[in-house]
């Protein structure tokens, strides 16, 4: 297990996820014709809450990393809206918003998970 937790917390696995995302963003759609049938926007939201996870597990910035996260949702929509048309994808308004809520999904659960941390601590002593 802490191995485990080790790797959770490594930087290199934070950027190595972000990268993988970056490039299953980059994918023509038909890469994932074959893919279960989930919602796009529940893709985004878990990939993005995933994401965020993995860079509060690895830096002391909160602030910083939920402002990065959201930034980088941005980027990817109008990263893909550039992609050649022949990979059907496009920059979409929604999907940011998904992705900030996958963002904001992680700050709620760190948020809280902070306070049960705390609060068990406190009943110990």
């Amino acid at each position: 297990m802490l191995l485990i937790s080790k790797i959770l917390q490594s930087k290199i696995t934070a950027i190595c996820f972000t990268i993988i995302t970056f490039i299953l963003f980059s994918l023509p759609s038909k890469a994932f014709h074959n893919a279960p049938n989930l919602s796009d926007k529940l893709v985004h939201s878990l990939l993005f809450f995933m994401v965020t996870v993995l860079w509060l597990l690895c830096s002391k910035s909160e602030k910083w990393i939920y402002i990065s996260c959201i930034f980088y949702g941005i980027l990817v929509e109008v990263w893909q809206a550039n992609l050649p048309k022949h990979f059907h994808r496009g920059g979409d308004w929604k999907d940011a918003a998904f992705d900030a809520l996958g963002v904001l999904m992680a700050w709620l659960g760190f948020y809280f998970y902070k306070k049960l941390k705390i609060n068990s601590f406190t009943k110990i002593k």
